[in-house]
C-alpha cells in the first residue's frame, strides 16, 4: 500500500521539543547517551549529531566515532530519490536511505538544510532524510515513508521521528517565494507573527515539514526537533552563514546487532 501523497496545510500541532541537545562528542555508544530524547528508549539504535566543534571531516569519520565500520551515503541532489541501503551498489544520487541491517551506518550531510532520523522499533528498520527546500517541493518527506511502506509494511504512525538543526523561519529567505516555491508550500511564506508577515520573503520550511508529518499520520508524541537554527547557532555549519565548501553538519544513525 502506497502512502497518500498529502494536501498539508499549516497546523498547530507540532515535534516535542527537546531541550539543549548535547551533540558531537557527547554522542557515544550507547542510546543512554543520545542527545534526542525519543530515541533514549531504544538501546539499539546509536544516532549522532556533527557539528563544528567535531571536526568529523567525512561520512565515514563520523560513523567510526559511533562504533560503526560500515556506512551507507548518498549524492545529495536536492530531489525525493529514496534508497534502500541493503540493494544499493556504490554511492547513489538521492536524499533518503533505510536500513534494517544491524552494524551498518547511515549518513546523510546538511548546512541550512531539514534532516531527519526515522525509526520503527517493531520491524527494527531505521532511515534517514535529507530534505532542503527543493526537496520539499518535490515531497521527499513523503516519498520516504511510501518507501518505508512498499518495502517494509511499515506505516508511518509506527516510527519515531527526530529533526535535527535547520534553518528558522527568519532565517529561510527567499527572493521571490511564491515564484520559486510551488503552491503547496504557499501558505507557509511569512506566516506566524508580525515580523514574519512584514518580511514576506521568508518561509517556514520547518513548519511545513510538520505538517506533512501530521497529513501522514505521524503523532505528535512520536517527534521531536532539535531547536538550534543553524545558521543563528555558530556551533553548527551554516552553508547562508559560512558559504564555504567544508560547511556540512553530519547526522549518522546505525542499529548495533543487539
Amino acid at each position: 500500500m502506497r502512502a497518500r501523497v498529502p494536501t498539508f496545510a499549516p497546523s498547530e500541532s507540532a515535534f516535542g521539543r527537546a531541550g539543549k541537545a548535547t551533540v558531537g562528542k557527547g554522542v557515544r555508544a550507547g542510546a543512554e547517551n543520545s542527545p534526542f530524547l525519543l530515541f533514549k528508549k531504544f538501546p539499539r539504535v546509536r544516532i549522532g549529531l556533527f557539528a563544528k566543534a567535531d571536526s568529523c571531516s567525512s561520512d565515514e569519520e563520523c560513523a567510526f566515532r559511533l562504533g560503526f565500520g560500515k556506512v551507507t551515503k548518498l549524492n545529495q541532489v536536492h530531489g525525493n530519490l529514496i534508497h534502500i541501503a541493503e540493494k544499493m551498489n556504490g554511492i547513489a544520487d538521492g536524499d533518503g536511505l533505510t536500513t534494517a541491517t544491524p552494524g551498518l551506518a547511515l549518513s546523510i550531510r546538511f548546512a541550512d538544510c531539514q534532516a531527519f532520523a526515522a525509526y520503527a522499533p517493531e520491524k527494527k528498520v531505521l532511515g534517514l532524510i535529507h530534505a532542503g527546500w527543493r526537496g520539499m517541493a518535490a515531497n521527499v518527506i513523503t516519498k520516504f515513508f511510501e518507501a518505508l511502506e512498499e518495502t517494509f509494511e511499515i506505516a508511518p504512525s509506527e516510527t519515531y521521528v527526530y529533526a535535527a538543526p535547520s534553518l528558522c523561519r527568519k532565517c529561510a529567505v527567499f527572493s521571490d517565494p511564491y515564484e520559486e516555491l510551488p503552491k503547496h508550500l504557499h501558505p507557509f511564506i511569512g506566516r506566524n507573527s508580525a515580523w514574519a508577515k512584514a518580511h514576506a520573503t521568508t518561509v517556514d520550511l520547518r513548519a511545513a515539514a510538520d505538517a506533512e508529518l501530521d497529513a501522514l499520520g505521524i503523532p505528535g508524541e512520536k517527534r521531536e526537533r532539535h531547536p538550534s537554527c543553524t545558521k543563528c547557532d555558530p556551533s553548527f555549519w551554516s552553508w547562508r552563514r559560512d558559504n564555504s565548501a567544508i560547511a556540512r553538519n553530519y547526522l549518522v544513525a546505525g542499529m548495533t546487532f543487539r
